[in-house]
């Protein structure tokens, strides 16, 4: 089951899955939540022996499931950012498939999942595991990764790979211009990002900002010119108190509040709110399994109603 708590009206919703009554639990643990926009939830399945991946769209309110044709020519399709494309209105996803050379593909939910080829994305060291989707989405348009397949993107022509330096940079897509970019990451503490916990995260909707875990502490950096690589700084470093000392996730949303951001365990799946500027836990929940299965969750911040959007063109062939 998924349950979507909505803490400040007090109710839990639960969202059984597509033919949950004729559905083992074995097989449902099977689904996974794997990114959220505008009021509806994207989720990927394992199927069959050959565990290739299928695709469903839910939308909780109304409880209607719709399965993706996210299916290229290729061996693999990755789903990276799920959108809504200002210009159109159109629910949008960006794929990386498997096809003769590798390639981004955007698909328009509302046009029947129909896909558009973007251009080459040439892996450069094979893809042995699925990544999120993207982390943050500035102004509508601009989407962001801390982490992304190796692949070379246009700029990238003639080379054989980026170079040194480039590999643990942020990506960036542009939704409108469908242009991608790299942009450097803040200074590390240790002089290397394996021993850091790092997470994109935007402050007000218009600025870049990355939060960096390590010992019981987080550094919270902002960009302060999206344009200029070199432009971070650092607005706070903190001292998490238990039991978030060993946080590895942030969120900031103006629904949470203005100096409070939500930091999350996984390992010991904690969750809790924490007030940057009075430095104190304001709440804090931990997620327990009702049976002896480790506890799994991801995190997404519901802008709107749900109940506000229901683009019936996408749920045609509904399941």
């Amino acid at each position: 089951m998924t349950l979507i708590i909505d803490e400040a009206s007090g109710w839990c919703l639960h969202v059984p899955y597509p033919a949950d009554q004729h559905t083992s639990t074995r097989e449902r643990d099977r689904y996974a939540l794997i990114a959220s926009c505008d009021g509806l939830l994207l989720f990927e399945r394992g199927e069959g022996p050959s565990g290739s991946m299928v695709f469903y769209l839910c939308n909780p309110a109304t409880q209607q499931w719709s399965l993706l044709p996210l299916r290229p020519a290729g061996t693999f399709t990755l789903p990276c950012g799920f959108y809504v494309h200002r210009p159109s209105g159109e629910h949008r996803i960006l794929c990386l498939t498997g096809d003769q050379q590798g390639s981004h593909y955007v698909y328009s939910l509302e046009a029947g999942g129909e896909a558009r080829r973007l251009g080459p994305a040439h892996p450069y060291v094979p893809i042995c595991s699925v990544l999120p989707l993207h982390d943050v989405t500035l102004g509508g348009k601009l989407l962001h990764w801390s982490r992304y397949p190796a692949v070379l993107f246009p700029m990238d022509a003639g080379r054989l790979g980026p170079e040194p330096k480039e590999r643990d940079k942020i990506v960036a897509f542009d939704s409108e211009s469908e242009t991608f970019r790299r942009i450097s990451r803040p200074p590390t503490r240790r002089g290397c990002y394996s021993r850091e916990a790092l997470f994109l995260l935007k402050v007000e909707d218009r600025m870049l900002a990355m939060a960096d875990f390590l010992k019981g502490s987080m550094d919270l950096w902002v960009l302060e010119d999206y344009e200029d690589d070199a432009s971070w700084a650092l607005r706070l470093r903190v001292d998490l108190p238990s039991p978030l000392r060993h946080a590895c996730w942030a969120v900031m949303s103006p629904r949470i509040g203005h100096d409070v951001i939500l930091l999350g365990d996984h390992r010991r799946s904690w969750v809790g709110l924490y007030d940057v500027a009075e430095k104190r836990v304001l709440k804090q929940i931990r997620f327990v399994a009702t049976d002896d299965r480790r506890t799994c969750f991801n995190v997404f911040v519901f802008r709107e109603s749900l109940e506000r959007h229901t683009p019936s063109s996408i749920f045609l062939s509904s399941i």
